[in-house]
């Protein structure tokens, strides 16, 4: 599994809020990648912070309904941008493996040696071309169950 780099987490959290995502839900946003910071991890222990179950990304309705069950456990304003912020980094995973990393690997015609490589040259000009276009966007279904 290849995901996207904190900048595009922080373009969905920009994007959630109109531009205007609080401390904690940028923070919530990054927080599932924070166990890098440990070291040398193995994939078992990032899918944990990712809700990666037998190799797989959780299904969209799962990271919804667990979304939900958090934001029900506490109603103060600092706590829900962080669950939002950390879900949507989840969704965002998700979204960004089946779409754009899938297609970049179907679509790749070089050595398959390069693939890695030559992914992350182009996602670090990806990055930079989303934030220069980002102010028109907008991504829905993670402030309101329904």
């Amino acid at each position: 599994m290849t995901m996207p780099w904190p900048m595009v987490h922080f373009l969905v959290s920009e994007n959630l809020y109109n531009g205007n995502p609080s401390p904690n839900l940028l923070l919530g946003s990054i927080a599932p990648d924070a166990i890098h910071m440990r070291g040398e991890i193995s994939r078992q222990e990032k899918g944990i912070t990712h809700l990666v179950h037998n190799d797989q990304f959780p299904a969209v309705e799962v990271i919804l309904d667990t979304l939900h069950t958090y934001l029900e456990q506490k109603s103060e304003q600092e706590w829900r941008g962080f669950i939002i912020g950390y879900f949507s980094h989840v969704y965002t995973d998700v979204m960004w493996t089946n779409t754009v990393y899938e297609d970049f690997e179907n679509n790749f015609n070089g050595d398959k040696m390069d693939l890695r490589r030559i992914y992350r040259q182009e996602v670090s000009q990806l990055e930079f071309d989303l934030m220069k276009s980002s102010r028109n966007r907008k991504v829905t279904g993670f402030t309101s169950k329904g």
